[in-house]
């Protein structure tokens, strides 16, 4: 399938700003070529799957702004991030919906290049794998909104900085399992403030290094954990900080080195705890 690529930056409805002269459409590999491109649509593309996404430099990124363009799906089999900070970046009003369906976003390789960084007051839903990049703060998801809801349907991984990062207020819920890192302090979920991290039907696996966690609770905010599985490692616990809250059903448990499982009792929602 034919690669369209962006020949200026411009709005992502510009004709004059794509190279084979049209708007990518369905089954089209899109190369933003360093470009910043502003969404100024609802769909991309207008029907059907992009194959790709990618980016390059430091200046290759969408951004769109929600209380302008209104609610906003993007449908991309494969998304590869450039260098940029924040690659997709989304700003905007709470009537406003963001909904992202991609087989796999991660973190792009230079410092502070996010994957996502969601800055909107509108609630937004990811399909995706999600991971951090390999460079430091290439964060998979960044949030510092209040009150923002974000639904995330997928895999969670840190690399060398944090798959999310929840530094708002709002409430991040995780559908999938949530993996730490082989570096120092990097978290497969970091709700770092007063927000609230909910994970559900999920493996949590702590990183290979002290510190790893695959989800910190840095601060008075809350985590909520359904039908999710603990796995510890020798350096690091797969969840610390502020105690989770058990939702009936869910089994805990720790692994040894060896492989055993040593199962543990279950926290319940009034703070007793299950037979």
């Amino acid at each position: 399938m034919a690669t369209n690529t962006a020949t200026k930056g411009s709005n992502w409805s510009d004709v004059t700003a794509w190279d084979l002269g049209h708007v990518p459409a369905d089954g089209e590999d899109v190369a933003l070529a360093g470009y910043t491109m502003v969404v100024d649509v609802t769909t991309i593309p207008a029907t059907g799957t992009l194959a790709s996404i990618t980016s390059v430099g430091s200046a290759g990124k969408m951004t769109l702004a929600l209380n302008t363009v209104g609610s906003t799906t993007i449908n991309c089999t494969t998304i590869t991030c450039g260098t940029a900070n924040g690659f997709i970046t989304v700003s905007g009003a709470t009537a406003n919906t963001f909904t992202l369906t991609t087989t796999s976003i991660a973190g792009g390789s230079a410092a502070d290049a996010n994957a996502i960084v969601y800055s909107s007051t509108g609630p937004a839903t990811i399909t995706a794998a999600l991971s951090s990049g390999t460079a430091a703060n290439a964060t998979g998801l960044y949030t510092a909104t209040a009150g923002v809801d974000i639904t995330v349907i997928g895999s969670v991984t840190a690399i060398t900085s944090h798959g999310i990062r929840n530094s708002g207020t709002g409430t991040v819920k995780i559908t999938g399992n949530v993996t730490g890192s082989a570096t120092a302090g990097v978290h497969g979920a970091w709700n770092a403030t007063t927000g609230t991290v909910n994970v559900t039907n999920g493996t949590l696996t702590a990183g290979a290094f002290a510190g790893s966690q695959a989800v910190l609770n840095g601060s008075t905010g809350n985590i909520t954990l359904t039908n999710c599985n603990v796995v510890d490692t020798t350096a690091s616990l797969a969840v610390s900080g502020k105690p989770p809250v058990w939702v009936p059903g869910t089994r805990n448990y720790h692994q040894l080195p060896n492989g055993t499982r040593l199962y543990t009792k279950r926290r319940r929602l009034d703070g007793g705890i299950a037979a």
